[in-house]
């Protein structure tokens, strides 16, 4: 899917840490806005691949996007759910062989 103009708000825990002990003390709710993807790149994940293949897990993009949606952090699973079965086993293949443990959900090796 390429690119729209809509930004997209991403919520965040805030925490004020003292630097002396390391403890936590604050924490307040703030949001921070992720800029649309670039024209002629993914909406999803800000990067160039054909439609029927996984966003690209690895990218900053992808990962806040998704975690502003899903409150929680995408990996390769979540890149292929909407790819064909044949397709996901192939990216999986590929990215076991690089040493991705995909089903433990790592993006990188």
């Amino acid at each position: 899917r390429e690119g729209t103009a809509v930004m997209t708000s991403i919520p965040v825990l805030r925490q004020t840490i003292d630097a002396t002990t390391g403890d936590v003390i604050e924490e307040s709710p703030v949001d921070f806005l992720l800029l649309p993807a670039k024209p002629g790149t993914c909406a999803e994940c800000a990067t160039a691949h054909e439609a029927d293949w996984p966003h690209d897990a690895t990218s900053l993009y992808y990962q806040y996007a998704f975690y502003g949606r899903e409150g929680r952090w995408p990996d390769w699973r979540d890149a292929m759910a909407h790819c064909a079965p044949e397709m996901r086993e192939h990216w999986t293949r590929e990215l076991v062989a690089l040493g991705v443990d995909v089903a433990g959900g790592r993006i990188l090796p």
